[in-house]
């Protein structure tokens, strides 16, 4: 069953059917209002989670199924490559290239302006990666080796 309708389709479904070996029942007009009033307000699944989480009747419904501590290893993971860069350079050098029949001495300057923006980008990119404070997975995982986390639940 949904959680949320518009108020004209949960009218539409009146004639409501259980799943399984459950009988067949009939909604009501304030029903299907009071169903629409809590969707709209999104408290039912907070309702039901703060009972589940709540430890009124004992202990919590809800459990951790596997301990609440840090494992130690980083999942390896490549990181994400960047924009391309220097695009409108390598397309005038070809543009170039094409019109010269692929003669390196005329477009030189075309070449130098290129081989300038890639040198710009690649010191670009060392500075994001010196700046971001971020450590590589198998530098982290080296780290966890060294200092592992404490073998017990927090």
């Amino acid at each position: 069953m949904r959680t949320s309708c518009h108020l004209m389709e949960c009218m539409d479904q009146l004639e409501f059917i259980k799943v399984g070996k459950k009988r067949k029942w009939r909604r009501t007009y304030e029903d299907v209002k009071r169903h629409y009033r809590k969707a709209m307000s999104g408290s039912v699944i907070q309702e039901k989670v703060a009972k589940l989480l709540s430890r009124q009747n004992g202990k919590p419904a809800l459990r951790p199924i596997k301990p609440l501590a840090l494992k130690n290893e980083v999942a390896s993971r490549k990181l994400k490559k960047g924009e391309a860069t220097c695009v409108t350079e390598m397309s005038l050098l070809m543009a170039c290239w094409k019109q010269n029949d692929f003669n390196n001495s005329v477009c030189s300057k075309e070449v130098s302006v290129f081989y300038t923006c890639v040198e710009k980008a690649q010191n670009k990119a060392k500075g994001k990666q010196e700046t971001q404070g971020r450590l590589l997975p198998k530098e982290a995982n080296t780290l966890l080796k060294r200092f592992p986390n404490l073998s017990s639940e927090i």
